[in-house]
This record gives C-alpha cells, structure tokens and sequence, in this order.
C-alpha cells in the first residue's frame, strides 16, 4: 500500500486531531484526489507532457530547415513559450494559495489556543450577564406596571362597602322584578289557555269535551282576567325593560365587586419588595460585567481583534489568488487550443507518409490522449466528491450527538474543501466556533467516508482513536464498526494490573460479538523486546 494512502487506512486521535484543526481545506482536497487515485492521472500527464516536449523539439528542429513550415513554427515556439509562462504562474498561483492555507490555518490554531479561549469564555460570560441585565429590567419594567396598576385601584376598597350595600339593594329590586315577570307570564299563559278551553269547547290537553256549565265558568274567568289585566303587553314589556336594566346595573356593579375583591392590599408590599431584590440584582449583574470588561481590557480582546482581521486579510487574498487561478486555468485553456489548430494546420501542410506527418501524428494522440484525463479527472472530481461527501455525511449523521439539530455536513462551496455544517432550519454554524468535539466528530466522518472510496482495499486500523472522544460519540462508534463491511482492528490500551481494563470496556455490548481474534502486545522493559500473544478478553465473557 503506497504510503500517502496508507494514513486512511491506518490513523490514530492525533490524525483526527489534526483534520479537525484545519476543518478541511488544501490536505483534504490533496486527500480526495490521492484516494480516487487522481495524483496517478496527474502524474501520467507530467510524462504525456514530457514526451510531447521531446517530439515538439525534433518537430521544430525538422520545420527550422524549411522555410515552409517557418511561420507556422514560429508561432507554435511563441504558442508553446506562453503555455509554459502560464503553467510556471498557474503553479506560483498554487503554491501562494497553498502557503495562504497555511498561515490561516496557523492563526486559526492560535485562536483555538487555551489563552484565546479563556478570552471567548470571558466574552460569554460578559454576553450572559447583558442578557440577564435585559431580562431583569423587562421583568422589573413589568413589576413596575403593576405597581401602577395595583396604585391606582387601591382606593376602591373604600368604596367596597358602598358598592356591596347597593348591589344587596339591587337584588332584593331585581328578585321582586322577577317574581312580577314571572307572575304577568303566568297570567298570559292562563288567559291563552282559556280563549283555547272556549273556543274549541274541550280541554286541548285531556281531549275530553267541557260541560257547559264548566265553559260559562272559563267565560266569567277570561272576561275578569281581561279586567283586571286591560293592558297585559304593555305592563309586561315595562316589567321586561325595568328587569333588564336592573340585571345589567346588577351585573356591572358585581363585577366591580369582585375586582375589588382581589386587591389585596399586602400585594402591593410583595411587589414593592421584589422591584427592590430586582434592582440590587440589576446592579449586582452590572457590577460583574464592569469587572469582566475590565479584565477582558488588560487580557488581550485586542490581540483577538488582530487574529481575527489577519485571517479577513488571507481570506480575501486567498479569494484573490483563486480568481487568478481560474483567469489563468481559462487562458491556458484557450492557449492549448491555439497549439491544437496550429498543429492541425501542419498536419494538412505535411506529407502523410513524411517524418514531419509522423511526428505531428503523434503529437495530436499525446495531445488527445493530455485532454482525455484532464476531462476525466474533473468528471471523477465532480462525480465522486458529492457521493464521498455524501457518505461521509451519513458516518456524521450517526456519531453526531446532536442528530435533532443537524441536517448534515458538506464542502463550503464547489471551489473548495472546508467541512461546513448545515443544521436542518438551513442556517449555518461558524465553524471556527462549534466545541472541538464536534470538529473531531467531523473530521473522523470524514475519514471513515473517503475510505470507503479507496481504490485499494484494506482493513482499517485505528491506534488509541477512543480516549479522546465523548462517551456518546464512543458509542455510536462502536455501533458503526460493529455494523462494518470491512475488517477492522482496534489498538486500545489495557491496564496491566490485576483485573485491569482496556479502555473500551463500556463498549463491550457493542463489540464483543463481532470480536474474531483478540491479541495482547506484551513488553519486556529488561530485554526492550515486545511480543504478541493470542487472548480473550472481551470474547472471553
């Protein structure tokens, strides 16, 4: 296995460690390109160039005897001198972005650093406690609106005793109104009824037929009711109106009855006492964030600042170099072309069956044969990096802790490889500001994923990768290398004393029924020898 591919195969937390410190860039690109076997394609057209460059000479040695072929082949020298300044700059332009990779990824490492991030930490300490002081004084804002409210309501308790002698009043009316209400309604219903009893002589609830003497009985009662009663509506409708306006007047001053009934005098105190623990804690919380600011002031939030604007100013050259990248990708391109009708326009010039013809004959395969891998490397470039991403996505998906936020994770944008996260509402997390657990998590996804692209195929072996990751990562590891196609050998240290443990003795559940062999390196410190002896350890429970 050739050594450049070998760290996929064969890696340990330092490995890790140090992908998650860069998240991806220029070695994860130098990475993808080595595992689908691109830097041998690059290399076969280095060789097609350096076999070209030997014809293209013997060529031009042939066409500076004939003054035929002399402008033709002047300007193939002037085609060829260009496309070489250009791949000398298209280099100088690759090797500038590379170095601007790694200076930034430098500064980066800087403010990863312990101090910087004591310095983040007293920044969030600093944003908590404004976010506190925010909160305090919109919940004493609110306090104070109660106050007011709970103020200007007090003096309505003097008048309790008012309003309860008139609202006893009130009902005693409206019961009376009611009786009367109900009383006139009676009456209706009795003379509905007679009028009923006379007119159909029969009773219209029993069905029986009214004596006569019973009918003269109705008349008399009827004739006396309608007496009595001469303006039955109109009585009826002043009862209903005074009914309804005692019942509103009734319901209001009820209402008010029970509002007052609610002021507790004491809450006004309670309120009062929490508007003054509010304020000591506002200045309690406003003294902390003085003092934080104060010690962010001597500690360094400048040389944050400057970390920061120097990685801005890589950045945008970095932008600046790949747009001269692309410019002269695109002229090199056109440059290329030029060469190929120019040496189209010699194969017509040349005899077919002449050393010139042959030459240029061989010249247009290497030249064929140069554009078909380029082509073919941007077609396995283009293919394979969404479905490698992809993959490693999903590996990322399942170790993650945080699957309810995370959507997934992918390359920044098409021109380069910077791992970004993309959380399922479709914001995107700073990078540079997720726990370094994440970025670890990230960086072995990664890992795991490009292996299944290989062009060989070998066992995986990790070397100490558990210690450094959290117990719930460690465990959706063991999972996915319990469920792996491929074989996978595991170095983890054991504790050599007496009922000693390894240092994955939790994940047992996971691994120990796909363990096949168990090995123990075992060191002689006399004799500086190790050797390798067959147990059980975990097959053994």
């Amino acid at each position: 296995m050739p050594y450049d591919i070998s760290k996929f195969f064969f890696f340990d937390a330092e490995d890790i460690k140090s992908i998650a410190e860069k998240q991806g860039g220029e070695e994860v690109k130098e990475s993808v390109e080595l595992i689908l076997g691109v830097k041998t394609i690059r290399k076969t057209i280095d060789d097609l160039n350096s076999v070209k460059k030997e014809f293209e000479n013997e060529r031009n040695k042939i066409l500076s005897d004939s003054r035929e072929y002399e402008e033709l082949n002047t300007k193939l020298k002037e085609i060829s001198k260009q496309i070489d300044e250009k791949e000398k700059k298209l280099e100088e332009i690759k090797n500038k972005i590379k170095d601007l990779n790694t200076k930034r990824n430098k500064l980066r490492a800087q403010l990863a650093d312990n101090s910087i991030q004591e310095v983040r930490e007293f920044e969030s300490r600093r944003k908590k406690l404004e976010e506190k002081i925010a909160r305090l004084n919109s919940d004493k804002q609110k306090i104070k609106d109660e106050i007011k409210e709970l103020s200007s309501n007090i003096h309505l308790l003097i008048l309790r005793s008012v309003i309860k002698y008139h609202l006893e009043n009130i009902e005693i009316k409206l019961k009376e109104v009611s009786k009367q209400r109900g009383e006139l309604g009676n009456i209706r219903d009795r003379m509905i009824l007679l009028e009923k009893l006379i007119k159909e002589n029969k009773c219209p609830v029993c069905g029986k037929l009214v004596l006569s003497r019973d009918a003269e009985i109705h008349q008399q009662e009827l004739e006396e009711l309608k007496k009595e009663y001469s303006n039955l509506p109109k009585t009826r409708k002043t009862i209903e109106d005074k009914y309804v306006r005692i019942s509103i007047r009734y319901k209001k001053l009820k209402e008010k009855l029970e509002e007052i009934d609610k002021i507790r005098p004491e809450a006004l105190f309670e309120l009062r006492g929490k508007f003054q623990q509010m304020d000591t804690d506002i200045k309690t919380a406003e003294k902390d964030k003085a003092q934080i600011s104060k010690k962010l002031e001597n500690f360094g939030v400048s040389l944050v600042s400057q970390l920061e604007t120097k990685i801005s100013e890589i950045t945008a050259k970095i932008t600046e170099a790949e747009e001269e990248e692309k410019r002269l990708k695109k002229e090199l391109d056109e440059s290329r072309k030029d060469e190929r009708t120019t040496n189209h326009k010699l194969d017509i010039l040349a005899p077919s069956n002449s050393l010139l013809g042959g030459i240029q004959r061989k010249l247009q395969v290497l030249s064929s044969l140069e554009d078909a891998l380029t082509e073919y490397i941007h077609k396995l470039i283009e293919l394979r990096r969404e479905e490698l991403i992809t993959e490693a996505s999903n590996v990322f998906l399942k170790l993650t802790n945080k699957k309810e936020e995370y959507e997934k994770f992918e390359f920044s944008s098409e021109s380069n490889y910077k791992f970004q996260i993309i959380c399922k509402d479709g914001s995107k997390p700073d990078m540079n500001k997720i726990s370094y657990g994440e970025k670890e998590v990230v960086a072995l996804s990664f890992i795991l994923g490009l292996n299944k692209y290989s062009l060989i195929k070998a066992p995986i072996i990790t070397d100490t990768l558990f210690g450094r990751l959290s117990p719930y990562v460690q465990e959706n590891l063991a999972i996915l290398f319990s469920n792996a196609e491929s074989q996978i050998i595991l170095l983890v240290l054991k504790d050599m004393r007496e009922n000693g443990k390894t240092e994955i003795d939790h994940l047992a559940p996971w691994l120990k029924d796909k363990i096949y062999n168990e090995y123990l390196i075992l060191r002689d410190q006399n004799k500086r020898v190790s050797h390798i002896e067959k147990v059980k350890i975990f097959e053994g429970e």
